[in-house]
């Protein structure tokens, strides 16, 4: 399980540095055709990174370190932090842009959880 896992994310690591974000899905080849990316998704792929990283199940560490913090920096340059709306405030979009495929216009609770989750990583 731990070789699918670790084939898995480097395909997702070499998908990341060829176009410098993540696209919200990828077919069985690792492409996509989304503009968008999936902001949930992207810090629940860090946490995988991470814990690869941590429990030193990966040779390249240092690159999959850089690419979950690059996916964490990236959500959090999009958190909102000034927002009027109480109920807004602290949160993230499912989706950069908003409008993209996953939860558009939209702040799903589980995407600040898993956020937290990365950071505490």
């Amino acid at each position: 399980m731990v070789n699918i896992v670790k084939k898995a994310s480097e395909n997702m690591v070499a998908k990341y540095e060829s176009r410098e974000y993540l696209p919200a899905t990828l077919n069985e080849n690792w492409e996509s055709k989304d503009t968008y990316s999936c902001l949930t998704g992207n810090v629940q792929i860090s946490i995988i990174l991470l814990t690869l990283v941590k429990h030193r199940l990966i040779n390249n560490g240092i690159k999959f370190l850089n690419v979950a913090q690059n996916l964490i920096d990236q959500v959090k340059i999009r958190q909102s932090v000034d927002s009027k709306h109480l109920g807004i405030e602290g949160a993230i979009p499912g989706s950069y842009p908003i409008w993209g495929g996953y939860m558009p216009f939209a702040y799903p609770n589980w995407a600040a959880k898993f956020f937290a989750d990365a950071i505490m990583l």
